[in-house]
């Protein structure tokens, strides 16, 4: 037997469309929402992104791009620049994962290799513990000069 949470999670993953119930809901959700919503929203958004670029700007090796207007940060990855353990945005990801428990998607899953994807949606806490993380991470793996 699963529990009800495990059950939910199961359904959620199976759903490869828009949900007919958020579609039910949108109406709603469009015209009701106020307006304070979607302004603490994008400033909630604007901060996060600030951390991140604070936090990502002088780990070497990489070069965070600003967002603008997007939920994720695109983070370049001069995989030259790391030792052989780091050939690629996809084993940066995986070894990043493994070793410093910090999920970012590998910029190869939208075609622009040696990038990561990082979201801007965690609070700033989190963003900042992350921040520290990768910092430790390519301290580890750096070895250009």
């Amino acid at each position: 037997a699963i529990t009800a949470g495990e059950g939910l999670l199961r359904l959620s993953t199976l759903i490869l469309g828009s949900s007919s119930l958020v579609q039910g809901a949108l109406d709603e959700i469009l015209h009701h929402t106020p307006t304070t919503f979607y302004d603490d929203l994008l400033r909630t958004l604007e901060e996060n992104a600030r951390v991140l670029m604070e936090g990502m700007s002088d780990i070497p090796g990489l070069r965070p791009i600003r967002p603008r207007g997007a939920m994720y940060m695109m983070v370049g990855v001069d995989v030259d620049k790391f030792d052989a353990d780091v050939a690629s945005d996809v084993s940066f990801a995986q070894r990043l994962l493994c070793e410093q428990s910090v999920f970012v998607l590998p910029g190869s899953c939208f075609r622009s290799p040696n990038f990561i994807r990082l979201v801007t949606c965690p609070p700033p806490d989190r963003l900042r513990e992350a921040c520290r993380r990768i910092a430790e991470f390519c301290a580890q793996h750096y070895v250009a000069k």
